[in-house]
């Protein structure tokens, strides 16, 4: 059925719906629509508007309402979230195109069952306000993510495989379970923003290299090993490691920050040729173990 210009369709248990402009959905039928394709145009609704599958073809607007989907496929033109929520509960594809999450207060939910790689160069500015992930299953990044707001994981069967990206984190990090996996030599997570944060926990308790450009406390969760380069950068920083021990495969470079060590159980290890372990201008420890 096509829906040629600022129609409302109130009409029970529709199926397939092609629209050129805008589409407006009533509550009553927040949970009936089952195919949409999106010329162009805004989608309003109240509430939570439920899809089966929806088609991006030209360049759309989700406009005060939040969306959830089976599938999302976009072929051309750009899928603006604004300050919605999206959630997609089995795929998103993309041929061309872009969904745009790049508003701080936008919520991206990823749901569902099964492994799901994020298409590549599918996201504006590779740029997240919140991103809930909560798939049994894992979820592969194909570029390069910020995260403005919040990174949630959320579920003991849930692996985000970061590859050999660079992840930056500017908000919170809610790791209730789950695991990021920077075990790639050259994947990076960069831990920005403002106030404390704990280290989400890590597949194999590695990462690759570890940036904390934090203005805040970063609390080590578990014991870690760096086997890229262990970076601080802000004058506010302490990188408290607690009673864990932090393995480094190469030497910490060090603008400002302070890395805390004064816990009595924690445990530093350099597991390189140390010819100069760190230039620091804080430095606490209540243990050193240099291995090589």
């Amino acid at each position: 059925m096509v829906i040629s210009s600022n129609s409302t369709f109130n009409a029970t248990n529709p199926t397939n719906i092609y629209t050129v402009d805008d589409l407006i959905v009533s509550n009553s039928i927040v949970s009936s629509l089952t195919n949409v394709t999106m010329e162009s145009g805004n989608i309003y609704g109240g509430g939570t508007i439920d899809i089966n599958d929806l088609i991006i073809e030209g360049a759309t607007t989700l406009s005060n309402t939040n969306i959830t989907l089976e599938d999302l496929i976009i072929t051309n033109g750009t899928f603006d979230i604004q300050n919605n929520a999206i959630t997609i509960e089995n795929t998103l594809t993309r041929t061309s195109g872009f969904l745009d999450l790049s508003d701080a207060s936008s919520v991206f939910n990823l749901q569902g069952t099964g492994a799901i790689s994020l298409p590549v160069n599918c996201f504006v500015a590779n740029s997240f306000g919140t991103l809930n992930l909560t798939r049994n299953g894992t979820v592969t990044a194909n570029n390069n993510y910020t995260i403005n707001n919040t990174l949630t994981l959320n579920n003991t069967g849930l692996t985000f495989d970061n590859q050999n990206y660079y992840l930056t984190i500017n908000g919170a990090l809610n790791n209730t379970s789950g695991a990021l996996d920077l075990t790639d030599d050259a994947s990076t997570i960069e831990l920005g923003g403002t106030g404390a944060l704990t280290m989400p926990s890590l597949i194999n308790s590695e990462c690759g290299n570890l940036n904390l450009t934090r203005n805040g406390t970063v609390t080590l969760g578990n014991n870690l090993t760096v086997d890229g380069t262990l970076t601080l950068n802000n004058a506010g920083l302490v990188f408290d490691v607690q009673t864990n021990t932090l393995t480094l495969n190469n030497p910490i470079v060090s603008t400002n920050g302070a890395l805390d060590l004064t816990d009595d159980a924690s445990t530093i290890d350099f597991a390189f040729a140390v010819q100069q372990v760190f230039q620091m201008e804080h430095s606490y420890l209540a243990k050193l173990e240099i291995c090589q």
